[in-house]
């Protein structure tokens, strides 16, 4: 009771619990543990160049419409581009 890094819990279990393990209950107390598991560091790979886009969009994926503001105020002249 005296280590920091546990974490002892005196209140009582539920009755659900003694019930789902079919005994009576009895005094008990629940003692909370930190668990740490080493693991091993990920392999990291480091990007060498930038992002490029090589594509143009065909009229089949053009987008059309209208840019609208708020209170749907429509903007005149206005062209938008979605990245991909």
């Amino acid at each position: 009771m005296e280590e920091a890094d546990f974490e002892v819990e005196l209140t009582p279990v539920p009755t659900t619990v003694w019930a789902g393990l079919r005994t009576a209950p009895r005094p008990c107390f629940r003692l909370r543990v930190p668990v740490r598991r080493e693991r091993a560091m990920p392999v990291i790979h480091r990007v060498l160049f930038p992002a490029t886009l090589q594509a143009t969009p065909t009229p089949a994926e053009a987008l059309l419409g209208c840019v609208v503001g708020p209170g749907t105020c429509r903007f005149r002249a206005r062209s938008s581009s979605c990245p991909r």
